[in-house]
């Protein structure tokens, strides 16, 4: 009787693996092209093409988990969620894959539109949590997608220490710079800028460090409005005031007689 049953749940599970094999072993058109799409950042064509797909077979998860990601892509985010939802209770193993496909999808929408970009890459993190310790995701996710100037330069401080010879250096001290500056500690921010314009002049960040530095360079210096322009002498017709604590006596303005 055992022998029967584990005959029968082998026969079960065998079936079901070849109907999974099925969708993702041997993909449809529309699902390869749609993933062509995807990767292009062409996300309503893609859209297209796996609503037919989901139409004509209902039970593809993968067809419903790259729906629910060309979804994300577009920024209509709850049919996303209910189409991932829906690959997920039919193949929990696709959630690697999608968020494969959302940081992918991330990283093409990062220049273009940072806050999108910035909801994807938490979706992507959420469906795998070791992508924190990948070092650009690190980096778009916590720096270079967020909006709060607080946030981005404690996130700036982390990635230093997590990534000290990391791809974005530069910019994430950049970042510690830019932070400092706008909460009024002008002089830590000079500090950074400096760092970053001499050991990355060539870079953009080095550059703008270059353009800060010149700014709070000028800022600080005291303007004497006697001084002469530069290049040329001093004019000797013009006098600057005398500070004194007494003032000479006018000759020419006499004191009246109160007897007169």
């Amino acid at each position: 009787m055992f022998q029967k049953y584990c005959v029968r749940l082998s026969i079960f599970l065998l079936a079901l693996m070849m109907v999974s094999c099925s969708n993702s072993c041997n993909p449809s058109p529309e699902i390869t092209k749609s993933k062509e799409f995807l990767d292009a950042g062409m996300f309503d064509q893609a859209v297209i093409l796996l609503k037919q797909e989901v139409q004509s077979n209902p039970k593809n998860a993968q067809a419903h988990m790259l729906l629910g990601v060309a979804y994300y892509g577009q920024g209509t985010y709850p049919t996303a969620e209910q189409e991932l939802n829906t690959a997920f209770v039919m193949e929990m193993s696709l959630r690697p894959e999608a968020s494969k496909r959302l940081y992918g999808i991330a990283k093409l929408l990062v220049k273009t539109d940072k806050s999108k970009a910035g909801t994807l890459l938490k979706k992507a993190k959420e469906f795998d949590s070791s992508l924190e310790k990948d070092e650009e995701f690190f980096f778009l996710t916590n720096i270079d997608t967020e909006q709060n100037p607080a946030n981005k330069m404690n996130a700036a401080k982390s990635y230093l220490t997590l990534f000290p010879a990391g791809a974005n250096t530069a910019q994430a001290i950049y970042e510690v710079a830019e932070g400092l500056l706008k909460s009024g500690d002008s002089v830590q921010a000079k500090t950074y800028f400096t760092q970053v314009a001499t050991q990355f002049p060539a870079t953009e960040w080095g550059k703008k460090s270059n353009e800060h530095l010149s700014s709070l360079a000028e800022k600080s210096k005291k303007i004497d409005p006697f001084a002469p322009p530069n290049g040329q002498e001093e004019n000797p017709y013009l006098k600057k005031p005398k500070a004194s604590n007494s003032q000479e006596e006018n000759p020419y303005l006499k004191k009246k007689d109160p007897f007169q």
